[in-house]
């Protein structure tokens, strides 16, 4: 007799398996101490919370359909603590932005995490997380992310942190510094 079952004992059913809870926002694995049950969405870390708030209070939910249709690897969001008002410096003013005629700033940055086609999705949507914002463009054969601010609605730093909060750290550049910045940037992924 087999030590696995007993005949006449009747077997019990096994377990279903619980599907390992997903953040709502990077699709990573929730740590346990993170689970919420009176909750739907669930997160894996307070970045991912806070970025999947602010797709929705922007309206910009349709970033998750786009993303798995990419088919890349999720990545969760690097929070920043930095504040970025070396922005705000009339030096910095001078050296990377450009005067429109109608009064708006030009400004590029390489921007870390973009990694699929909805990362550039998002990022040319910034007007709508940041409204200071006229427009934003993403040139993914140079890494850089044009943007056209309105400099009386809000500073450029501002910007920067929404950009940071969604998980792109900007990084202004010179067109001297463009190779470099990339090389840094391939060494790193």
């Amino acid at each position: 007799m087999s030590a696995a079952f007993e005949i006449g004992v009747p077997s019990r059913p096994a377990a279903a398996a619980q599907p390992e809870p997903r953040c709502a926002h990077c699709a990573l694995p929730v740590p346990v101490a993170r689970l919420d049950r009176s909750q739907s969405a669930q997160f894996c870390c307070d970045g991912c919370r806070a970025v999947f708030a602010i797709l929705h209070d922007a309206g910009l939910q349709d970033y998750y359909a786009k993303r798995e249709a990419s088919d890349r690897r999720k990545l969760a969001p690097e929070p920043s603590s930095r504040k970025f008002e070396e922005l705000d410096e009339p030096e910095f003013r001078k050296s990377h932005c450009r005067e429109r005629a109608d009064g708006s700033l030009q400004s590029e940055f390489f921007v870390e995490g973009v990694h699929c086609s909805a990362c550039v999705w998002l990022l040319e949507r910034l007007p709508r997380v940041a409204p200071a914002v006229l427009q934003a463009r993403y040139d993914s054969t140079r890494s850089m992310l044009s943007i056209t601010w309105d400099p009386a609605a809000a500073q450029l730093s501002e910007i920067a942190r929404a950009l940071a909060a969604l998980g792109y750290v900007p990084h202004p550049t010179h067109s001297t510094t463009l190779a470099a910045e990339q090389r840094r940037a391939d060494r790193a992924l």
